[in-house]
C-alpha cells in the first residue's frame, strides 16, 4: 500500500494483558512500514515516546487534592491514619468517580479523553480503538470522534455489548436490556444492579456514533450482531489476531532449554500461559488442579512438570506431578523458549475471546488441549489440537493421557500446527488487513 497513514491506537495498557500485545504488536509493525503509528493508553509502563498516557482530569480542583494526596505517602504505615487519609483527598480529588462507585454506574468521568485526537504531533487519519473499560476513557465522545475521524473499534470481549460485564457466560439479557443481574460480582463488578442504566446510556452512544467493528473470531461477531452496538456500525470485519511467526517458531533446542531451564529432559512438560493464570477469573486453574490429581494417579510412573506462566506462587507437588508458577515477563523471546521446551499446551477457561497464548503455542509447533468456549474452538483444528468440555477435569485428564502417550501424534499436530499459524495467524497478515481497511475507509470517506 503506497499510501502513508497517520494513525492513533487507543487502549488501556500498553504493556501486559491480551488487548496491549495485539495493540502494541501493530503499533510497532505499522512504524516498521513507515506509518506514523502513535498509542494512547490510561496506564502507561514503557517508556516508548510514541505511546502517550491520556491525562484523566486536567482541572485545578483535581490537581490540587492529588498534589495534597502526594504529601501523605512518606508517611504510610508510619503514622497512623495516614493511608486513610490519603485515600480521603484522592476521593475528594475525584467527586464524580466516587459516585459513580456509589451508584455502580460505569465511570466515564474522564474529562482528559478531549484530548486524545491533540496527542499526536500531526492529526491521525485513523482511530483505532481497542479496550475502552478500565478506568481512563469517556465512552459518551465516540459520537464526537467518529464523526471526526474514522474510528474503528476492536473487540477483545464483550464489555461493550452490555451493562457491565467482560463475558457474560450464560446470561443473555445483554441482547434485550440488562436487568436483574445474576451476577454483579463478575467482571467489572458492580455493588448493585445499575446494569438497565448501564445498558441504555451505552445504546444512546451507539446510536449517535459512526463505528467500524473488528472481532478476532466469528463468536463475538455473532455477539455484536445481536447487540446495541449494531445500532453504531457502519462496517465490521472479523480480522484474526496475528503473531510474530519469527519469534514464536519450532526449535531444534528443545533439550539445551530445558537444560537453561534445569528441566529434566526425561519429563513431560505441560505449559499454560496467560495474565494471572491461577487467579484470573476468566480462567480455569482450578479444573486444571483436579485434572492433574487423576492424571497423578494414572500416570504414576511418568515424570510431570506444569508450567503455569503468568504469575508468581509457590510451586506445588501432586505426587509425581510438579507445578512450577513463574511470574509475568513482557519478552516475548523468554515466552517462546517456554513453549519451545515443552510437550503440550494446555489452556483451561470459563470464558474466552481469541487468547493470543493459544496462536503463540501453534506457532511453537505445540499441540494444543483447550476448553471448549468462546472463540477457542476457532484457533484449533482436528489436526493441530483437542478441545475437552468445560470445567470437566476428567474429560482434561484424559485429553492429556492421549497425547502424553503417543509421541507421533504430538510430532504430527505440531508440524500441522506450524503450517495452520503461518496460514492463518501471521502479524504480517493482520497488519496488512487492518492496513487495507484503513485506506478503503479513508477512499470511501
Amino acid at each position: 500500500m503506497a499510501n502513508k497513514l497517520n494513525i492513533l491506537q487507543v487502549n488501556t495498557l500498553d504493556v501486559g494483558g491480551g488487548a496491549a500485545k495485539i495493540a502494541w504488536n501493530l503499533f510497532q509493525t505499522y512504524n516498521q512500514n513507515k506509518h506514523a503509528s502513535h498509542l494512547a493508553v490510561g496506564h502507561k509502563s514503557s517508556n516508548n515516546p510514541l505511546v502517550y498516557e491520556i491525562p484523566k482530569y486536567k482541572n485545578s480542583w483535581y490537581k490540587f487534592w492529588v498534589a495534597c494526596s502526594k504529601k501523605t505517602k512518606p508517611f504510610i504505615g508510619k503514622i497512623k491514619g495516614a493511608g486513610r487519609a490519603h485515600d480521603l483527598l484522592l476521593s475528594i480529588a475525584q467527586p464524580q468517580s466516587v459516585l459513580s462507585y456509589i451508584r455502580s454506574t460505569e465511570n466515564f468521568n474522564f474529562s482528559g479523553t478531549k484530548r486524545l485526537l491533540e496527542l499526536c504531533p500531526i492529526k491521525p487519519d485513523i482511530l483505532h480503538a481497542h479496550n475502552l473499560h478500565g478506568d481512563y476513557f469517556d465512552l459518551r465522545l465516540l459520537p464526537q470522534f467518529s464523526t471526526k475521524i474514522p474510528t474503528i473499534l476492536t473487540l477483545h470481549d464483550a464489555w461493550m455489548l452490555g451493562g457491565h460485564c467482560a463475558h457474560s457466560f450464560q446470561c443473555t439479557k445483554w441482547k434485550t436490556g440488562c436487568n436483574d443481574c445474576p451476577n454483579l460480582s463478575i467482571p467489572l463488578t458492580l455493588r448493585q444492579d445499575s446494569t438497565k442504566y448501564n445498558w441504555m446510556r451505552k445504546k444512546e452512544i451507539y446510536q449517535k456514533s459512526k463505528l467500524y467493528i473488528a472481532t478476532p473470531c466469528q463468536w463475538l461477531m455473532n455477539k455484536v450482531n445481536q447487540s446495541i452496538l449494531s445500532h453504531g456500525i457502519i462496517e465490521k470485519k472479523v480480522i484474526h489476531n496475528g503473531i510474530d511467526l519469527s519469534v514464536f517458531r519450532p526449535t531444534e533446542s528443545k533439550n539445551k532449554i530445558r537444560e537453561k531451564f534445569h528441566l529434566a529432559q526425561d519429563s513431560f512438560v505441560l505449559l499454560f500461559v496467560g495474565h494471572l493464570t491461577k487467579s484470573n477469573p476468566w480462567k480455569d486453574y482450578k479444573t486444571l488442579e483436579k485434572a492433574l490429581i487423576e492424571l497423578s494417579k494414572r500416570q504414576a510412573k511418568q515424570k510431570i512438570i506444569v508450567l503455569c506462566l503468568g504469575q508468581a506462587a509457590e510451586p506445588k507437588k501432586i505426587n509425581n506431578i510438579e507445578i512450577k508458577f513463574i511470574p509475568y515477563t513482557n519478552d516475548d523471546t523468554i515466552v517462546a523458549q517456554y513453549y519451545q521446551l515443552s510437550d503440550v499446551y494446555v489452556h483451561p477457561a470459563k470464558a474466552e475471546t481469541f487468547p493470543n497464548s493459544i496462536l503463540e503455542a501453534l506457532a511453537c509447533g505445540l499441540p494444543v488441549i483447550a476448553t471448549n468456549v468462546g472463540g477457542i474452538p476457532e484457533q484449533i483444528t482436528q489436526d493441530t489440537g483437542i478441545l475437552y468440555k468445560q470445567q470437566n477435569a476428567a474429560d482434561l485428564s484424559q485429553k492429556i493421557i492421549s497425547l502424553s502417550q503417543n509421541k507421533s501424534i504430538r510430532k504430527q499436530m505440531g508440524v500441522s500446527a506450524r503450517k495452520d499459524a503461518e496460514k492463518r495467524f501471521d502479524l504480517e497478515k493482520q497488519t496488512k488487513q487492518y492496513l487495507n481497511w484503513y485506506q478503503q475507509i479513508l477512499n470511501q470517506r
